[in-house]
């Protein structure tokens, strides 16, 4: 009997150090995997200009693993690699959609630009045609002039891909077109009141 719980003893502990044996590596596959999304994430010029938070919650998701295996604890680190991975490409394809979303934005915006650049314009040669409007009008038509010039360096940044800095560009460019038609139009309205 002596004999019996001496094996049974021995092999449970066998059972527990073959057990604890295999957790007692790390699991450098998936460490090394999940390390190389994050790499190719961060090298991905969509990611970094259009999914930043997507990218900081994998290089997060990075360190916590790191100091989990740093801590020993391999399987939790082993875990955090997995999601390390599936955040990084999830980083890379928040980066295709919002590239695909500001591209999107900036197309718009160059239609609503155009129009409004049409709008001036005729806004102006209108103001002419009214008798008594107060306006610079040379002055009105040198800021036309300077935004259509605008509208180059607005398609320049949309046509090399840097739509972010085309829809800043734009979006200052709609303002100002928005502030020349609203002066443009209160002296044409104001000139109307005093007939």
């Amino acid at each position: 009997m002596n004999k019996s719980k001496f094996v049974a003893i021995a092999g449970v502990a066998l059972s527990l150090t073959l057990a604890l044996g295999s957790c007692a590596k790390p699991p450098v596959a998936e460490m090394d995997a999940a390390t190389a999304a994050v790499s190719r994430a961060e090298g991905d010029a969509d990611v970094v200009a259009y999914a930043a938070d997507s990218l900081k919650r994998a290089k997060d998701s990075l360190a916590r693993m790191q100091g989990e295996a740093d801590a020993k604890r391999y399987d939790a680190a082993k875990t955090l690699a997995l999601e390390t991975v599936q955040a990084a490409e999830k980083a890379i394809g928040d980066g295709k959609t919002g590239k695909e979303r500001a591209k999107q934005t900036a197309t718009d915006l160059s239609g609503t630009i155009k129009a409004s650049l049409i709008e001036a314009e005729n806004a102006l040669a209108g103001a002419r045609k009214t008798r008594g409007v107060r306006l610079d009008f040379a002055g009105i038509g040198a800021e036309i002039t300077e935004a259509k010039n605008s509208v180059a360096a607005f398609e320049s940044d949309f046509n090399s891909g840097n739509y972010r800095g085309a829809i800043q560009k734009g979006e200052t460019l709609r303002s100002k077109l928005a502030d020349i038609i609203n002066r443009i139009s209160e002296a044409v309205r104001a000139a109307s009141k005093k007939k």
